[in-house]
């Protein structure tokens, strides 16, 4: 029987090195799998990424939708800036998602992160739906048009299946 296992495992042993938040995430998601979260299906995924976006950004899966169901954003130590971890219903392509309007992508999702902190979103019982692709950029929260500094650039952990 399919069970996730092995990216909840593998989420759990990042868990040990992480932030205790990312901890706390796996043993979440494995009490979820007995509540009909993705149960009986081996779809879960992690995707990890740690890019501020100045041109194109991140991108999740270029050519489908995927449902997501967490988001762990940890602020490196020698940031010096709040971000917002903007997620759109695109692939990046050719274009800048860090000047990208909510207006130009169906679906879109902001999560604020304070500055050398980390912060953790769970999306259950269903998750997200991004029909089209997923793609984030990180921008500066006091000006969201903008994307982040560099220096600023948190890891992104995102917890997703294909749809």
């Amino acid at each position: 029987m399919a069970t996730n296992a092995g990216v909840l495992a593998q989420l759990a042993n990042e868990g040990i090195y992480g932030k205790e938040a990312l901890a706390r995430l796996a043993a979440v998601m494995k009490d979820e799998i007995g509540g009909g979260f993705e149960a009986g299906s081996d779809a879960l995924q992690i995707f990890h990424g740690s890019v501020t976006a100045l041109a194109a950004g991140g991108e999740i899966r270029t050519n489908g939708g995927v449902k997501i169901y967490a988001v762990h954003v940890d602020s490196p130590a020698a940031a010096t800036q709040d971000v917002i971890v903007r997620f759109f219903n695109t692939s990046t392509g050719s274009i800048a998602l860090t000047t990208t309007s909510f207006s130009n992508a169906a679906t879109t999702m902001d999560l604020p992160c304070m500055q050398t902190k980390s912060k953790t979103y769970l999306m259950l019982p269903n998750g997200t739906e991004f029909q089209t692709a997923a793609s984030y950029a990180v921008v500066q929260r006091a000006q969201a048009d903008t994307a982040a500094n560099a220096t600023a650039a948190p890891t992104v952990t995102v917890l997703y299946a294909n749809i």
